[in-house]
């Protein structure tokens, strides 16, 4: 059965379950942002998958705890809908036994509770920050075309872009003169600004050559070879992990139940990293805020892990001995 159909029968389920068709529909959204994320069966998912997307969704998208929480009674109702499929011999995925998504806790997920080395583990598995000499090093062993994925890695890193944010961007959002390129916000549909460097600009005029060349006139700036539009945010990730793994620098986090394996070093980790070096650099947490397109500083600050011990410490440093 594809995603598509899944879905579709899915929510249909859910509408008998919810007696609203609206309720069902709400669901059927939060289903296929995370079909698209997990990148198969959403069905197949254990409850590890489901911990590590929800906290996805609270550390690189900055969504709020009711909204993650939607999202994860979306996943409770989707394998019940599964569960009665599976009843009435309409499903050839062996469900778990327990629905996966009750065993996760959302506030855990976004208010971080739990012992302080759970959390510190946490945030070291799921916001892990690159030297930049190993973002150097996974840039210069990125697969072919190299132009394009050197520049992919570089507006991920530099303007801290989330993935989704980088293949969509079109060549309105470019300003070779400002050196500046416009992202909108996918969850808010609101667009900031954001500066880039000289190299970034020669990569912009390199890929701008090879795309005419192979493409003709596009309106995206990554034009898909497959299909209609811009390259999907599944095909920058492949393109980080592949080059971290012939960098030497990926490491597998987990392997779920069902075989998947999470990597350590996603297209996340370049925009994380370019953060948290901005932070190191004494850039301040509002123009980050700004910069990483979060709707609160208080998702910033959880996003860099910042402590009051490291904000006073910035702030002494910022005074002489004569002030």
């Amino acid at each position: 059965m594809s995603e598509t159909n899944l879905c579709d029968d899915c929510v249909a389920v859910m509408e008998r379950i919810e007696q609203t068709s609206g309720s069902a529909r709400q669901y059927n959204s939060a289903i296929r942002v995370f079909s698209r994320w997990f990148d198969d069966c959403p069905l197949t998912a254990d409850n590890v998958d489901i911990d590590a997307y929800l906290r996805h969704l609270t550390d690189d998208r900055g969504y709020a705890y009711d909204t993650v929480t939607t999202h994860r009674s979306g996943l409770v109702r989707l394998f019940k809908a599964g569960q009665f499929l599976a009843d009435a011999d309409r499903l050839a995925v062996d469900l778990p036994a327990e629905n996966p998504a009750q065993k996760v806790d959302t506030k855990a997920v976004t208010d971080g509770s739990g012992t302080k080395k759970e959390r510190e583990l946490d945030r070291r598995k799921d916001r892990h920050a690159l030297p930049k000499a190993d973002v150097e090093a996974l840039i210069e062993n990125v697969p072919t075309p190299t132009v394009r994925n050197e520049l992919l890695c570089r507006l991920s890193y530099q303007c801290m872009l989330r993935r989704g944010e980088v293949v969509s961007l079109k060549q309105s959002d470019i300003d070779g003169n400002d050196l500046t390129v416009r992202a909108e916000v996918s969850k808010t549909g609101e667009s900031r600004t954001v500066r880039f460097n000289g190299k970034v600009k020669r990569l912009f005029d390199m890929w701008a050559v090879d795309r005419e060349a192979k493409f003709g006139e596009t309106e995206y700036l990554f034009p898909s070879d497959h299909r209609d539009g811009h390259i999907t945010p599944e095909r920058l990730n492949t393109v980080v992990k592949m080059a971290a793994k012939d960098a030497e620098i990926q490491d597998t986090l987990y392997t779920t139940a069902h075989g998947h394996e999470r990597q350590k070093i996603t297209a996340h980790t370049l925009r994380h990293s370019g953060a948290v070096r901005r932070w190191e650099n004494d850039v301040d947490l509002r123009t980050l805020q700004k910069a990483l397109g979060h709707s609160k500083v208080t998702t910033t600050e959880r996003y860099l892990d910042v402590s009051d011990d490291s904000v006073g410490e910035k702030m002494l440093s910022g005074w002489t001995d004569d002030d």
